[in-house]
């Protein structure tokens, strides 16, 4: 691990970034298969239903789907240089140590190294679990999908009780019920279904935001549609555009009355007289 303290190497190691490794392409990886590589891999299939996935030092780029209950992680394997700068620490895998009279460390971020990305073009199946050191991009994801980012997750629809952390950013276009986001700093939602929770450490952003909902900003909070049961919480400026309630319900038509006045006819033809 190369150490840098205001720009200047100070680990004695040696100087240069590790050689980029090559993608290794594969066709499929098979239901219920162990599968682990240094390096990036590309899947132009599918990943079976239970497969196991560990890919260390490089991106896993499937191109197909991601079949159910199927666990793959994308990780750096510490090798990543660490930059003291300005009282920031970037890195991972980080260990200070000796004597020192004051020391003050603010503002660590991690979030690998930006070749550490995991992306699925195709859909993501129920109970899948995700890691990724950096990114996570994927389109459909269906229920119980668990998911952490070191930098950004983005999604176009994850289904129900769902469990999403991002280190920096998460933004979604469609969550199912029930679900738990947390970003550490900015969350984007399309529509937040039923009875969710999610924290963003700085802004949120989100279009409608479904029954007992639960949502809170470190900063600032804007939405443009809630229900009248969700609650909010914002550090700075908060922002609701429009309250619904439930829709009221439709009662059957009642039955249709004739109300045409009726007439006795009396017909005296063939009447004695008493």
């Amino acid at each position: 691990m190369a150490i840098y303290i205001n720009g200047k190497r100070v680990d004695g190691n040696g100087g240069g970034k590790s050689p980029k490794k090559e993608t290794k392409i594969i066709d499929e990886i098979a239901a219920g298969e162990v599968f682990t590589h240094d390096g990036p891999v590309e899947v132009t299939g599918n990943i079976g239903a239970g497969a196991t996935v560990k890919i260390e030092n490089g991106g896993l780029h499937v191109k197909g789907d991601v079949e159910d209950g199927a666990n793959l992680k994308v990780e750096d394997s510490g090798n990543g240089n660490v930059s003291i700068s300005g009282g920031d620490i970037v890195g991972g895998n980080i260990r200070i140590s000796g004597n020192f009279s004051s020391v003050s460390i603010g503002n660590i971020s991690g979030g690998g190294s930006d070749e550490n990305n995991l992306t699925v073009d195709g859909t993501t199946g129920n109970d899948v679990v995700l890691y990724s050191g950096h990114k996570i991009d994927i389109k459909a994801a269906g229920n119980g999908l668990k998911a952490e980012a070191g930098h950004s997750f983005k999604a176009q629809s994850i289904g129900d009780n769902a469990e999403v952390e991002s280190g920096h950013s998460l933004t979604a276009g469609d969550v199912g019920t029930d679900a738990e986001l947390d970003a550490g700093h900015s969350m984007s939602i399309g529509r937040l279904g039923d009875n969710s929770y999610a924290v963003s450490g700085h802004s949120f952003n989100g279009s409608s935001i479904g029954k007992a909902c639960k949502v809170r900003a470190g900063h600032s909070l804007n939405v443009a549609e809630a229900h009248e049961s969700a609650l909010f919480k914002a550090g700075h400026s908060k922002n609701i555009g429009r309250i619904i309630g439930d829709e009221p319900e439709v009662k059957p038509a009642a039955p249709q009355q004739n109300n045409t006045p009726q007439i006795r006819h009396i017909d005296r033809r063939n009447k004695k007289d008493p």
